[in-house]
């Protein structure tokens, strides 16, 4: 039997996603809960504190899918993603305190790397204070859930990418 079709589906990553959180998965286009095809995917919107745009779709077999429960579903490709994540948010931590100091940024290359880390760049640097920004970008680290082996690779890239650019 063939793997079924891998698709990009866009969802929030918690439920208190504020407007800006999001997760960016490559999973099977099935149903969690029977193994059916998903419905096609579209573009919606969700409220949390200001609008997310998400992925919404109607399975053919019925079933609805929560966004928490394909979170639960899909912990392990979530987990495998984390390192990745935050050595990108470092990174970022890093470039927005450069900005805050008053040097030269590039802001559209700043925004792909917050939305690459699944954070909403326009929105983020849009209306809101740098400070308070540098604040949730540091907060989403601090949440990550790292092993100290991943915290020690995260490291040695670090150095690697340092010596690199010296």
């Amino acid at each position: 039997m063939e793997a079924p079709a891998k698709k990009t589906i866009v969802i929030p990553d918690r439920n208190h996603h504020e407007g800006l959180f999001f997760l960016s998965l490559d999973v099977p286009h099935t149903c969690i809960h029977c193994g059916g095809p998903r419905g096609r995917l579209e573009w919606g919107k969700i409220w949390d504190r200001g609008y997310l745009r998400v992925n919404v779709w109607k399975n053919r077999c019925g079933h609805v899918e929560q966004y928490d429960e394909l979170r639960r579903h899909y912990q392990e490709e979530i987990k495998m993603h984390e390192g990745t994540r935050a050595y990108l948010l470092m990174a970022i931590i890093h470039t927005m305190m450069e900005m805050s100091q008053g040097m030269n940024v590039d802001i559209e290359e700043l925004k792909r790397s917050l939305t690459l880390a699944g954070i909403d760049g326009e929105k983020l640097l849009g209306d809101m204070p740098l400070v308070k920004a540098i604040q949730i970008v540091c907060r989403e680290f601090g949440e990550l859930d790292l092993s100290e082996k991943t915290l020690l690779e995260m490291v040695k890239k670090s150095a690697e990418d340092y010596e690199l650019g010296s």
